[in-house]
């Protein structure tokens, strides 16, 4: 397993823990657990406009979402 280093955090860790990233030259620089926390903050500071992406989600997915 290859090493690298989370350029949110400086923590140095193992590949996979970091999402693969086709545009990042080495896969991917931030690593999962910081990519989540990124990801909730946007989530609290814009519930309105990702209400509105699940909203479209559910109503162009309905059969999808209907066989589980």
């Amino acid at each position: 397993m290859e090493n690298k280093t989370c350029k949110t955090c400086k923590e140095t860790k193992v590949s996979t823990d970091f999402y693969f990233n086709r545009t990042a030259k080495d896969g991917g620089s931030v690593c999962k657990d910081c990519k989540r926390k990124r990801d909730a903050k946007f989530r609290e500071r814009n519930r309105e406009l990702t209400r509105k992406w699940a909203n479209k989600y559910r109503n162009d997915n309905k059969i999808k979402l209907n066989e589980n």
